[in-house]
């Protein structure tokens, strides 16, 4: 699970059994008790009222629609700036230019990539490691929405 993305919508249920376990907050019941309490309050809970969680739960779930289509699109963005950003060597897919027989002239890819980087990058002469960061697993939140 992303721990970024939006978090999902509640149900009308669960809406309704939030209400009340704030009304009945502080009070020592065990939960076997509350989950009767929360049954039997829904059981005879009139019509309307019960519309009104229907109605909260379908706006949140509009909301939460919203927020991750955002989202997704956050993170195709994301994903394709990473395919191209910090990669070292030869781009995804693409056949190396090594073979059998190959001319000293013609060189290879990793002395292009030699020959194109900077000298404060160029590990072959100063045996430092390379201070590129590495790609995580888990892109960053979007900077418009805020993690719950």
């Amino acid at each position: 699970k992303d721990p970024n993305a939006p978090e999902k919508w509640r149900s009308a249920y669960q809406l309704f059994r939030d209400d009340v376990n704030q009304e009945l907050h502080g009070q020592d019941i065990p939960f076997s008790e509350m989950s009767k309490i929360h049954s039997k309050r829904w059981a005879e809970l009139d019509e309307d009222t019960r519309m009104r969680y229907f109605e909260r739960s379908k706006s949140d779930k509009e909301e939460y629609l919203r927020r991750m289509a955002e989202y997704e699109e956050y993170l195709d963005k994301f994903y394709k700036q990473d395919s191209t950003v910090n990669r070292v060597g030869r781009p995804k897919g693409a056949k190396s230019t090594r073979s059998k027989g190959k001319s000293a002239e013609q060189g290879t890819a990793t002395d292009h990539y030699r020959q194109t980087q900077s000298p404060d990058t160029d590990t072959k002469h100063s045996g430092a490691m390379s201070t590129t960061p590495s790609t995580s697993s888990s892109p960053p939140p979007p900077p418009s929405m805020s993690v719950a």
